[in-house]
């Protein structure tokens, strides 16, 4: 039993070690792709082939792989710009996420998040960030902070209220609150503040039950 709590102990070492030098060396030499050139980038889609040359990774694909957590080993690629992540069974995102500081596209619909982790503000090149048909219940203020994003789909979830900070996205151009637990009078008055922003809702819904 301690020898395995040990080999644990030293894994976790391994990985901190990993990703502290990774972060350091790969960082600076990483590049933003334009939205056509990274949507031709190769994409890997196994922890095994990407971990091979992990400086390489531009575009991860890990959906559908039943995953509870998020690997460890993701926030090694410290070039991510794609990293998708759906329709697995994922109930938290660790503060971590905030270090893939290249990412421009993230996907974590279908799964069963309750919340965000305030770190997810310091993505500052994130574009699109699809959160649909998760459990969220709220956003954190930090979601503010994401000043390049263009795209957020939130259908499906059962926020009923939103941060007083979501003006603060003035790039965002798309705005998907379907089948959430927002008000009428509530999306009527973020219309007026996010007047760059296309806001749609639910097609004849009763927003206020």
């Amino acid at each position: 039993m301690q020898s395995c709590r040990n080999m644990k102990i030293i894994h976790y070492l391994f990985i901190s070690c990993i990703f502290f030098i990774s972060s350091s060396s790969l960082a600076q030499s990483s590049r933003l792709l334009d939205s056509a050139s990274l949507d031709t980038t190769f994409i890997y889609t196994n922890l095994e082939d990407a971990l091979k040359t992990p400086e390489q990774v531009i575009r991860l694909s890990l959906k559908r792989q039943r995953l509870d957590s998020i690997p460890v080993t993701v926030f090694l690629f410290t070039n991510l710009q794609y990293l998708d992540l759906s329709k697995n069974r994922l109930n938290f995102i660790p503060e971590e996420i905030g270090t893939l500081s290249n990412l421009q596209y993230l996907n974590i619909s279908k799964n069963q998040l309750i919340a965000l982790p305030a770190n997810i503000g310091s993505l500052k090149h994130l574009k699109q960030l699809n959160l649909s048909q998760n459990k969220l219940t709220l956003l954190p203020e930090t979601i503010g902070k994401l000043t390049a994003l263009q795209y957020l789909n939130l259908w499906y979830n059962d926020i009923g209220n939103l941060p007083s900070s979501l003006p603060n996205l003035k790039h965002l151009t798309r705005l998907e609150l379907r089948a959430t637990l927002l008000k009428e009078k509530d999306i009527a008055e973020l219309k007026k503040k996010m007047k760059q922003t296309n806001i749609t809702v639910a097609k004849g819904c009763d927003c206020q039950n």
